[in-house]
């Protein structure tokens, strides 16, 4: 018989992910809105329906809207993987490799993902009297955990504890640069 903390472990991390997802997307879904509006795109509300918000990004970089096409390899590439995942998880089981596999695919993913979005955002910075190059910063910020593994490897662990500090700022600075952008306007 399953106990009531056996359920609770199961439940309060699955909960937490999904008020987080459910957070950014309502973040991202005012940006996205705000952007369209100051560039006066009249379907502004696209930016709160899942896939179409993929869409207007394109659209807002004055676009073709079929290159919101591009932003769904990454998720298609996911899927891919998750039935290779299953497929292959009864033959050999879930051990380290699998994990390795499915975080360092997580993690090709989510810079593929914002390579792609850093695309469109570049024009869309240039459109707000931004500079352009201010959009390469989410690439950056996405870069970075990979030198944090690279000391880990040579056993540097000293730097490696500042250096998770310093990422959690840059990461904020992510929301921060996004803010500014869509809310605040230059003369």
């Amino acid at each position: 018989m399953t106990s009531y903390l056996e359920y609770t472990t199961m439940i309060v991390p699955f909960l937490s992910i999904l008020i987080w997802t459910i957070l950014i997307h309502v973040y991202f879904a005012l940006v996205l809105q705000s952007l369209a509006k100051k560039l006066k795109y009249k379907k502004s509300g696209l930016a709160w329906i899942p896939i179409a918000n993929g869409f207007l990004l394109p659209i807002l970089a004055k676009k073709n809207w079929k290159y919101g096409f591009l932003l769904m390899i990454p998720w298609l590439m996911l899927g891919i993987a998750v039935i290779y995942f299953i497929i292959g998880l009864p033959k050999y089981g879930l051990g380290l490799g699998a994990l390795i596999f499915i975080i360092a695919m997580l993690y090709f993913l989510a810079i593929l993902e914002t390579a792609i979005a850093t695309f469109f955002l570049w024009p869309i910075f240039k459109l707000r009297k931004y500079p352009s190059w201010l959009s390469l910063y989410f690439i950056l910020v996405l870069l970075l955990p990979a030198v944090k593994i690279g000391f880990r490897i040579i056993g540097n662990t000293s730097f490696e504890l500042i250096f998770s500090g310093i990422y959690i700022i840059l990461f904020i600075g992510c929301f921060v640069l996004l803010s500014i952008v869509a809310w605040n306007d230059i003369k």
